[in-house]
């Protein structure tokens, strides 16, 4: 009986032996486990991070401005007293873009030189690994939104002609299609000193459009 007791509690001690190994080595194949999924998600997240770095849009001190032409420079500094005056914004543009066509060589040469000098900038800021932003595609809705609200497109000069002889070249019973192949003829047989007047008018036009632009991106 003695024996018999002996034999149940050493197997009793045994299985609780055996218990407690496997529970041990349980333990280490699961740390182990663990560590190995660990170091593997560590791995995998560094290569996310990676391609997420690679992919991200470039800091904003990354991009460079566009070179500002010499009217550009002319109408920054001279728009902020029209303004102070109360002057509406388009009339602000018209009077920037007359005071500029009045000018003389010698007083646009400071403005001359802003302009290189902004545009050596530009270039060097273009070496240096800058970007310039890409502007919207033309079916995008910020485009169409810019168009709504931004200026009339300047004309050029055949547009003014077209405009000033349409009415005149027309005969009766001309259809539009044949109206605009007369005037184009007719355009194309003036000569310069007629087409001056013309390209004048589309120049001021231009010159009305970049300061009306530049006040509605400012």
């Amino acid at each position: 009986m003695a024996w018999q007791r002996a034999n149940r509690t050493s197997s009793r001690v045994g299985s609780s032996t055996l218990r407690s190994l496997l529970l041990a080595a349980l333990v280490g194949v699961s740390w182990q486990l663990s560590a190995w999924v660990l170091g593997s998600s560590s791995l995998q997240d560094a290569a996310f991070a990676a391609k997420v770095a690679a992919k991200a849009k470039p800091p904003i001190d990354a991009y460079t401005k566009r070179p500002q032409n010499a009217y550009m420079h002319y109408a920054s500094e001279k728009r902020p007293a029209l303004l102070k005056k109360g002057m509406a914004i388009g009339d602000v543009g018209k009077t920037l873009g007359a005071e500029w066509r009045g000018l003389s060589a010698a007083k646009r040469k400071p403005y001359d030189k802003l302009a290189a000098d902004d545009r050596k900038r530009f270039e060097k800021d273009l070496k240096s690994g800058m970007k310039v932003k890409e502007r919207k595609s033309r079916g995008s809705t910020a485009t169409l939104k810019v168009k709504k609200v931004g200026p009339k497109k300047p004309r050029n000069a055949y547009i003014f002609y077209m405009m000033d002889k349409r009415s005149t070249i027309a005969k009766k019973g001309m259809s539009p299609t044949e109206v605009m192949k007369a005037v184009a003829a007719e355009w194309a047989k003036a000569k310069a000193p007629a087409k001056k007047k013309y390209q004048k008018m589309a120049d001021e036009d231009k010159q009305r459009y970049e300061s009306e632009l530049l006040e509605v991106v400012e």
